[in-house]
């Protein structure tokens, strides 16, 4: 809700610095993934990405450390814009995946935006007001020759103004296997 206060002073550093990266002229292709115009680089996954005027939808990814490869049929919408406190959608989305180009992977699910609050920050160092919170629920079924998992994550990205990017991400997973009898 409106006027929270979100205290992570206390929050340890871990030393970890995530690599990411953006590529406006994507050299790579990801066959099937029809228009993209963007290549975003995460924790060893490359996301094709359609930017528009506005939001953006993700079309496919690639992880070449674990030899997967997924496209969207139907692809996950991540934003829409403009957007602010209060507001909320749900996409839906379905795609097939590859595990090292022999292993089908059937997958689908939903993905919820919600603009939940807004208030205060503090960091160790920092206190950020205005500070808008968005929560993403990422609901997924994948279906395998060998079972059936079940993942929901849930993210919240702390935006604050002034800055172009999350000053905070917090990611939740849950992960459910169900193997075949």
């Amino acid at each position: 809700g409106p006027n929270q206060i979100w205290d992570f002073s206390k929050i340890q550093y871990t030393g970890k610095i995530p690599v990411i990266s953006v590529e406006t002229a994507p050299s790579q292709k990801l066959a099937g993934a029809g228009e993209y115009n963007m290549v975003l680089t995460d924790n060893n996954y490359e996301y094709f990405v359609n930017f528009y005027e506005n939001g953006f939808e993700e079309k496919g990814y690639v992880n070449k450390e674990t030899k997967m490869t997924l496209v969207y049929s139907d692809p996950v919408v991540k934003m829409k814009y403009p957007f602010s406190f209060g507001e909320q959608f749900t996409d839906l989305f379905s795609g097939v995946g590859w595990y090292n180009e022999k292993s089908r992977i059937d997958l689908s699910g939903d993905f919820t935006v919600v603009a939940d609050a807004f208030g205060t920050l503090i960091l160790p160092d920092l206190v950020l007001k205005n500070v808008l919170r968005l929560k993403t629920i990422k609901k997924g079924v994948q279906i395998t020759t060998c079972g059936t998992s079940q993942t929901n994550t849930v993210r919240y990205f702390w935006y604050a103004p002034g800055y172009r990017y999350p000053v905070l991400n917090i990611s939740i997973t849950e992960n459910r296997y169900y193997g075949r009898d």
